[in-house]
């Protein structure tokens, strides 16, 4: 039999999403604030935070949640914030360099007061997950078949990851003139 308090309910805890080892995979159920969701899981439970606590400590979980943590953890932004997030990192990469970026996004966030928070991981991440692959499509068509020089360069950086970037020298057919574009991986 229930307890004397069943009747009352529970609505899915608001604070348990924003809390570090629940927001990665919690999501609350549209029409149905009592439950909420493990996407790792594809499984829905109730929301409270005692059942989320012990739901993430289940060997089912643990074994789910392997293939989507790579040592570093995801935070949900709000739209309004990646938008700007995103033109910064496209201006970076066009006119500055990554070592600019941590002291930039202080400044840009003082000044905007929007919440932004870029840094040369994500930064690098932005340009290698949204941006790069966009650019590299224009690239092409802009190149077409006419002649280029490839400039390739490899570095290592401070965590020891080794860089590689590849600039291409060409006349441009859309802005008419030379133009040098580059293009930073690993």
């Amino acid at each position: 039999m229930p307890g004397k308090w069943a009747k009352y309910g529970r609505k899915c805890c608001k604070d348990c999403e924003k809390e570090r080892g629940i927001l990665e995979w919690i999501k609350s159920i549209v029409g149905d604030d009592r439950k909420s969701y493990c996407m790792y899981c594809k499984l829905e439970m109730r929301a409270h935070h005692a059942d989320l606590i012990s739901h993430a400590l289940t060997e089912k979980h643990t074994r789910n949640a392997a293939p989507f943590s790579n040592g570093t953890t995801h935070v949900r932004e709000n739209n309004t914030v990646k938008r700007p997030a995103l033109q910064m990192a496209a201006h970076i990469a066009c006119r500055s360099s990554i070592a600019t970026v941590d002291h930039l996004g202080c400044v840009v966030e003082d000044i905007a007061k929007k919440g932004i928070k870029i840094h040369r991981t994500k930064y690098t991440a932005l340009i290698n997950a949204v941006k790069g692959p966009t650019v590299h499509e224009e690239l092409i068509k802009d190149i077409g078949n006419e002649s280029y020089s490839l400039i390739i360069v490899e570095s290592t950086d401070i965590t020891t990851k080794k860089l590689l970037c590849v600039a291409i020298r060409y006349h441009s057919k859309k802005l008419s003139n030379h133009r040098k574009n580059t293009k930073a991986g690993w």
